[in-house]
């Protein structure tokens, strides 16, 4: 599942936001491009997982296959949207990061860095007060296993550090909640800017 969630679904929009957004040059079209590939992002991590549990032998493929792309199709419908209006809101307020990958000498500086601090700032904000209201109900892969009667067949959610978004030892599950998506926040947070350090080089390096 993370697998899919963390290569397939971003290697698939970010495939499909190029191709559209050439086809659709200009903010409509770049907002179109990810409105759509929003929506096939999550219908492509759909598509692995229904192959995944058809390959384990959970379930046959001819049933998996309809039961996991028929609710994400709906589900992509408000990932693609969410996606556009988050990209059309940065590229209103910030146009060069939408606009090229490649970041003016102006904006590389200081400016970078306050986005940095600004962005995990709202990320933390949306952990600690948003995530403790997040929406109890099943997910779409909870949904189709309660459905096709497979869910008691799902790993022990002990193998899990913080297993239902709940950090352990704590029985309050708003605060339990919260603190789990500040933690979890903070480690992407950190395994990103590591990546980033290892990967990206640096203008300096270019230099020498």
């Amino acid at each position: 599942m993370c697998s899919n969630m963390a290569v397939v679904a971003p290697v698939v929009g970010l495939a499909v936001f190029r191709g559209v957004s050439r086809m659709l040059p200009g903010l409509r079209g770049q907002v179109a491009a990810m409105a759509f590939a929003g929506w096939c992002s999550t219908v492509a991590a759909a598509l692995a997982c229904a192959g995944q549990l058809a390959w384990s032998g959970t379930v046959g493929w001819s049933v998996a296959l309809p039961a996991m792309t028929g609710i994400h199709m709906i589900i992509g419908l408000g990932e693609g949207a969410i996606s556009a209006l988050v990209f059309y809101a940065v590229a209103r307020a910030r146009p060069e990061l939408a606009g090229s990958a490649v970041v003016p000498t102006d904006v590389e500086s200081g400016g970078v860095r306050g986005l940095v601090k600004y962005g995990l700032l709202a990320a933390l904000g949306v952990a600690l007060f948003a995530a403790p209201f997040a929406c109890p109900w099943p997910d779409g892969l909870e949904a189709v296993a309660a459905k096709l009667g497979f869910e008691h067949r799902a790993a022990a959610a002990a193998a899990a550090p913080m297993p239902d978004y709940a950090f352990p030892g704590i029985s309050a599950p708003e605060i339990s909640t919260a603190i789990a998506g500040v933690v979890g926040s903070l480690v992407v947070f950190g395994l990103a800017v590591l990546l980033s350090r290892i990967v990206v080089r640096s203008p300096r390096d270019d230099a020498r």
